[in-house]
């Protein structure tokens, strides 16, 4: 909230990407940035009392795109009423330093909110199977290991 509320230095920080990231002026792929394209990757596994939340594959380049994909996640988890165990796929999964802030700030949120227990994980989204990630890294390998992992919390 504080880099939506200060725009100067939100568009300081977008001036800074275009000289860090020699490719900015590159055409990049077109991402649909509606409720609808964020709606897609939450789910809810009422049965489980999971929240299962999708970030393979995206890349959150700005703080905007941060609090635009967030503020869709604490509007589902607020209509639901109650707090949920989450578990996260982050394959491939990309924040660029300018939106650093907000996705830690924006995450911790959703933690301290509407959160019992969180688990990372790094899955293939069609086969299930582990990724390869950084050594050190505490994501799970799988979407099941992250299951156990909120099971053993409990």
């Amino acid at each position: 909230m504080a880099l939506r509320a200060c725009a100067r230095l939100a568009h300081g920080i977008d001036a800074l990407a275009a000289t860090v990231y020699p490719d900015a002026e590159a055409p990049r792929p077109t991402r649909d940035p509606t409720e609808r394209a964020f709606d897609a990757r939450i789910a809810f596994l009422a049965e489980l009392q999971v929240l299962d939340l999708d970030f393979s594959d995206y890349v959150f380049e700005t703080a905007a795109m941060v609090d635009a994909f967030y503020d869709v996640i604490d509007a589902r988890v607020e209509a639901s009423g109650r707090k949920w165990h989450v578990i996260v796929n982050f394959r491939n999964c990309q924040v660029w330093p300018e939106a650093w802030v907000a996705f830690a700030h924006r995450g911790k949120k959703v933690n301290l909110n509407y959160a019992l227990s969180s688990a990372r994980y790094a899955a293939d989204p069609k086969s299930g199977q582990a990724v390869e990630h950084a050594a050190g890294d505490d994501l799970l390998p799988t979407r099941d290991a992250a299951l156990q992992a909120i099971k053993a919390q409990r």
